[in-house]
């Protein structure tokens, strides 16, 4: 049965421009207290204005704490009152709320669609969510994406339901963006393949992986690790404290990147491992120091004592040092 027409006929939450109460309160604006003016932009992309909307929040009056939204919306100056309310907290502080201008209930987004003139809550508007719209038929294609991408590969078919690929890997930092092989090449594939056999009579054509090999990629794409250094000559306390760059090959800055750094000995076993932790935004094309610290032993038994001074240590080991980039997030 396909999508009722009132629902493809409603507007969606994510064509609506969104006020977050939360997003707010993490940057200051609404606490206990204070008077606050500021700005919320959105834009499409990164440089092409989409709108705007100045608020003043005053919460003096802990009784009746409101923000005055001003904006136009189709051509019209527009001056909002929204109120807020604060709810004590079990163990301690308060948990900000607006108050749908419409309905009079506490939500935590307030929205407005095209062609409305007032931010309200869902509710209030009547918003559906984009997946509500979907027919079954294309919620099951979703549904079955995201199962194929989590096991790892499935056929890619055409409008004729005939297999023209095979999916191989999903970019997370995308929407559902799934990468496939064309099934041209699985012809020569094919024509090697020979009968089944038990998987006990298999042997294996490489060594086992190692379970580091698993956590994560090796630095080949997209965000990658490098020229490591100690930040100091010591081999005390602190020896241990390092620096990498974290160099961004992308067309689009990326931020929270995680980074295996993987240390190794002489013998080439692994030593030790750190995750490193980059939080801020590396812009595209560019790379960005960030630090991390592993035990002072590490350097002890990686890296020889300077040419200069035997008491203290060159600035980087003569053991392998891999980095692997576990995850990372494109700013949109």
């Amino acid at each position: 049965m396909p999508a009722s027409f009132d629902y493809v006929a409603k507007q969606t939450v994510e064509a609506s421009l969104t006020l977050d109460i939360y997003t707010l309160v993490r940057n200051g604006y609404v606490a206990e207290q204070i008077t606050a003016t500021g700005e919320i932009r959105w834009s499409y992309g990164e440089h092409q204005p989409k709108a705007t909307v100045g608020f003043v929040t005053n919460t003096v009056d802990s009784a009746r704490p409101f923000m005055r939204l001003h904006y136009t919306s189709d051509g019209a100056q527009t001056d909002d009152r929204v109120e807020l309310i604060s709810v004590p907290q079990p163990f301690g502080g308060v948990r900000w709320w607006f108050l749908c201008p419409v309905t009079g209930t506490k939500c935590r987004k307030l929205y407005l669609p095209r062609g409305k003139r007032h931010f309200a809550g869902r509710e209030g508007h009547g918003l559906v969510y984009e997946s509500q719209r979907e027919t079954p038929v294309w919620r099951a294609v979703r549904r079955a994406d995201k199962i194929r991408a989590r096991l790892g590969g499935g056929p890619v078919l055409n409008s004729k339901g005939e297999v023209i690929g095979v999916s191989v890997a999903t970019f997370r930092g995308g929407q559902n963006l799934n990468f496939a092989i064309p099934s041209v090449y699985l012809e020569a594939l094919l024509e090697k393949t020979g009968p089944a056999k038990p998987l006990a009579e298999a042997k294996p054509s490489k060594a086992p992986r190692a379970i580091l090999s698993d956590l994560g990629g090796r630095s080949v794409e997209g965000v990658v690790g490098g020229t490591f250094a100690w930040q100091n000559q010591g081999y005390g306390v602190n020896g241990g404290a390092y620096t990498i760059t974290l160099r961004n090959r992308l067309r689009e800055p990326v931020k929270n990147v995680y980074c295996l750094v993987v240390f190794y000995d002489r013998n080439g076993d692994s030593l030790d491992v750190d995750t490193l932790h980059h939080r801020g935004v590396i812009p595209a094309g560019l790379g960005k120091r960030s630090s991390g610290g592993v035990d002072a032993s590490v350097k002890r038994l990686t890296t020889p004592p300077s040419r200069d001074n035997q008491y203290l240590s060159s600035f980087a080991p003569t053991t392998k040092v891999e980095f692997r980039i576990l995850d990372f997030e494109i700013v949109q």
